[in-house]
């Protein structure tokens, strides 16, 4: 989590209470909640999340695992998007 450039949550409100690595990380001063960036905002365009190849980004959710499909389709496809430009 230190090292990590992002946290995106798929709702940071809820993670701060369902989310253990994420609430440990907090916890030992390793994260903090206030730079944690809702899904919904990085698929809207209103947050981008670093490209750069060395750099770690993390999601966090604890939706269903039909979410974590669909999730991966719009990350996905705006990859494909933005690596073809």
């Amino acid at each position: 989590m230190a090292r990590a450039e992002s946290v995106v949550c798929d709702d940071v409100e809820g993670s701060k209470i369902e989310c253990g690595d994420l609430i440990r990380a907090a916890n030992e001063g390793l994260f903090n909640w206030e730079d944690a960036i809702e899904f919904k905002d990085v698929c809207a365009g209103k947050v981008n999340t670093p490209r750069a190849n060395n750099s770690i980004v993390i999601f966090e959710t604890q939706g269903l695992a039909l979410q974590d499909v669909a999730a991966a389709g719009v990350a996905w496809e705006k990859f494909k998007k933005e690596i073809s430009s």
